[in-house]
């Protein structure tokens, strides 16, 4: 080389193999938060990506252990930043948080069960849950054969309460009470009804939505986000009195659709102080990355002493049982 040359700076191909693959990974999550921040989940890749986000981001742990051990400051500082948004997004899932109400008075105990409607055994799921013994049932995809499940093992002697909408396939719905329910109205929530209802639990009135969206999949997904968007005003113009939405959401504790009814509800899970992520879903073997879909959300008149998650049986979705109290006029 000649005196006066200069020698070119490297090209990107010039780069060591593992350099180059830290950077497209870190580009790539960033790309891909930045884009979710923008326009939320209103595409099925969004969505999805926000659904994972304990999965998605653990890439950026490598890459910040190769940015510090390489002494990259600029792939350093994007990792750390990624890392920090999946720490605040994840950590709240997982620590243990105190309950609601450490002495609560008599609880009413409240489960959400897809029972999948082309499971021919719903004995399998049913016997599980008798043991937990909820006082109201939220029951999702409620076929021909799940209705003669529940008739053959006394769930419908044990629960005289009932609004039962029977389908084949997976949009078929029911409330199962212990109580008397009123005032039972159904929404048109697009594939499966949503069923409204009062009841009273020491002495004060509650209201239960039980409700199954659409799974956000092809051309299910317009169905979804607009059967989220009613959920979500229902929420909103019930936030001040004492209220249950409850169901199969097809939507994780990391969507838009979660954070928007944080403002309004409480998740149950969260609010008991249960320990764990509490995947509900998928089960019986089925190759997907697990996740929350099924919820129980409380308005702040009320608290949850407890969850738990029952027995699938033959169900690709697990129970969520919790308990709810009514929580005094000047609790928070």
């Amino acid at each position: 080389m000649a005196p006066s040359e200069t020698a070119a700076p490297p090209t990107p191909s010039a780069l060591p193999r593992w350099n180059a693959l830290a950077w497209l990974a870190v580009l790539t999550l960033l790309a891909f938060t930045a884009t979710r921040a923008a326009f939320g989940d209103e595409r099925w890749l969004l969505l999805v990506w926000g659904a994972y986000t304990p999965f998605v981001l653990l890439p950026a742990y490598a890459t910040l252990a190769y940015g510090l051990a390489r002494a990259q400051r600029a792939l350093t500082l994007l990792s750390l930043g990624l890392v920090a948004l999946h720490l605040v997004r994840v950590v709240p899932q997982i620590a243990l948080r105190a309950p609601s109400d450490a002495r609560p008075r008599s609880a009413l105990r409240v489960a959400t069960v897809n029972g999948n409607g082309w499971n021919e055994r719903p004995e399998l799921t049913l016997l599980p849950l008798e043991r937990q013994a909820p006082d109201l049932v939220c029951l999702q995809e409620l076929s021909p054969a799940w209705a003669d499940g529940l008739r053959d093992e006394g769930f419908l002697d044990e629960y005289p309460h009932q609004h039962l909408v029977v389908r084949e396939g997976v949009w078929g719905m029911g409330l199962l009470s212990r109580y008397p329910l009123h005032d039972v109205r159904a929404h048109d929530l697009n594939e499966a009804p949503a069923i409204e209802a009062g009841l009273t639990h020491e002495g004060r009135t509650l209201r239960v939505l039980c409700v199954h969206p659409a799974p956000p999949a092809g051309d299910l997904l317009p169905s979804h986000l607009d059967a989220l968007r009613q959920i979500l005003a229902w929420t909103e113009a019930h936030r001040e009195v004492s209220a249950v939405v409850l169901g199969d959401l097809n939507s994780t504790p990391y969507s838009r659709f979660s954070d928007a009814m944080r403002a309004y509800v409480s998740d149950a899970w969260e609010l008991a102080g249960a320990r764990g992520f509490g995947h509900t879903w998928p089960n019986n073997g089925m190759l997907y990355p697990p996740a929350r879909l099924d919820h129980i959300y409380v308005t702040p008149s009320l608290g949850v002493a407890h969850a738990e998650l029952g027995l699938p049986g033959l169900s690709d979705h697990a129970p969520l049982v919790a308990d709810i109290v009514l929580r005094d006029a000047h609790q928070p």
